[in-house]
């Protein structure tokens, strides 16, 4: 794995896996994803977008590997929000992080899906750090790209958050909405539209921005 535009270490294409090799495959990615997270220096040329590439290409032909990524990546996140651990690796890493585990390879596998929702909406209640909370949140409309059956599970999620005390909270819960919106992702339409018209009279201008832009997209 060189960079992003680089053919893969492999071609998985090339000839059908075996299951050694595939579970070869997925521990080499792994592995160098935990190299990434976990090196102090400033040298190191691989990045995690990079490996994450690797592992999709990996989960796209085998995705019932899916399930067993999930703990890896789930450990990296917790790595990157431990402010013991001494790696500055919040924004680099645990946006990709998040990205992918909300992204196709990932959750269109039922148990994989399962097991990312369970992690996940652990990191939408109240008392999470704000930073963590939001970013999770901004996710939530790829995941539901990525995977439909999520979605009452989302907007409930969505709709807890928009009522927040936090604005940061609110503001990244209507954009959320706006995105599935956007996406024409969106059920239930009328009790959706109830909290957007909730939502144009917030205090906070960003809020009743987006809540503006979901409500566009609702009625063209």
């Amino acid at each position: 794995i060189c960079n992003e535009q680089s053919v893969h270490m492999f071609d998985w294409e090339r000839r059908e896996l075996s299951l050694a090799d595939q579970s070869t495959g997925l521990l080499l990615g792994l592995s160098l994803l935990h190299g990434c997270v976990t090196s102090k220096s400033n040298t190191n040329a691989l990045q995690p977008r990079q490996v994450y590439s690797f592992i999709g290409s990996l989960l796209n032909l085998y995705p019932r590997m899916a399930s067993r990524t999930v703990p890896s990546i789930i450990h990296v996140l917790r790595t990157c929000m431990d402010p013991s651990a001494g790696y500055d690796c919040i924004e680099s890493t645990l946006l990709v992080s998040l990205e992918f585990l909300a992204s196709e390879s990932i959750i269109s596998d039922p148990h994989g899906a399962h097991l990312v929702w369970k992690y996940v909406s652990s990191l939408t209640n109240d008392g999470v750090p704000t930073a963590v909370r939001s970013s999770v949140i901004r996710i939530l409309a790829k995941m539901c790209g990525s995977n439909k059956k999520l979605f009452r599970r989302i907007r409930d999620v969505i709709g807890r958050s928009m009522v927040s005390r936090d604005p940061f909270i609110r503001i990244a819960a209507t954009a959320t909405l706006a995105d599935l919106a956007k996406f024409d992702l969106l059920r239930d339409v009328e009790e959706i539209i109830g909290w957007v018209q909730s939502r144009l009279q917030d205090e906070e201008p960003a809020v009743a921005h987006f809540a503006l832009v979901a409500l566009k997209y609702l009625v063209v």
